[in-house]
């Protein structure tokens, strides 16, 4: 399988940063479930912030476990993630796998069926200036897949930063919320087989027409400073 992470900045307003992790390859059976995720947040009418969790998981794996919290160096600390109303959603792609085989679904689990879910957390306030180096958010789950042909498996570990804005006159306070972080609206359901030539667009979106940059990152493994190790 071949991993990459998706880093979105902002450049007007306040600068955020958010890492998406996708994994696309001929999928094999494994004990562990995780496909890829990411974190973003939302700007509510009070002021206050929601963030998201979304993961894909292999229906092949084990059963999604609960999501425990969103950890992060914020005002907000920890704060506990709970399911969405409406979620998980089987979105295993139609059509024969990679194998053949039809009619993929979680409901009788093959190769390449994939579910969704969507996790939040309650609203926060965040009163303070992010550091220069900017308040993460972190998730992580020992779950990422077995059997890959180029990565270790192991830890799951997904991350978001909120960086400082300036806006002429110092870095603004964070609070009330006043910028929503990007998003991807085309969600990564895909799946590929063996020496299949593949484009994909991913449609970054921000709701205040920021503009964005992408860049390569490392996948990470337990922490921010721990990178996964490639065989």
């Amino acid at each position: 399988r071949n991993t990459f992470e998706q880093i979105i900045v902002p450049k007007a307003m306040k600068r955020l940063l958010i890492t998406l992790t996708i994994l696309l390859g001929s999928f094999s059976l494994s004990a562990s479930h995780l496909l890829g995720g990411e974190i973003w947040w939302e700007c509510q009418p009070s002021g206050r912030y929601v963030f998201f969790l979304r993961i894909y998981r292999d229906c092949t794996g084990i059963p999604m476990p609960p999501p425990g919290n969103l950890n992060s160096n914020s005002p907000a600390g920890s704060m506990p993630l709970t399911l969405v109303t409406g979620y998980p959603h089987d979105v295993s792609p139609s059509g024969p796998n990679c194998t053949g085989s039809d009619n993929i679904n979680c409901g009788n689990p093959q190769t390449g069926a994939i579910e969704e879910y969507l996790y939040r957390t309650p609203a926060v306030v965040l009163n303070g200036v992010p550091p220069a180096s900017g308040w993460y958010f972190t998730w992580q789950q020992s779950a990422r897949p077995s059997g890959m042909a180029n990565i270790e498996s192991g830890v799951y570990f997904l991350s978001a930063f909120m960086l400082p804005y300036n806006n002429g006159s110092g870095n603004m306070n964070a609070n009330p919320c006043y910028d929503n972080s990007p998003l991807f609206l085309q969600a990564p359901k895909v799946v590929t087989c063996t020496d299949y030539e593949f484009a994909f667009n991913n449609f970054a979106f921000d709701e205040e027409l920021d503009s964005l940059y992408f860049d390569w990152a490392q996948p990470l493994y337990t922490s921010l400073n721990n990178t996964v190790n490639f065989t």
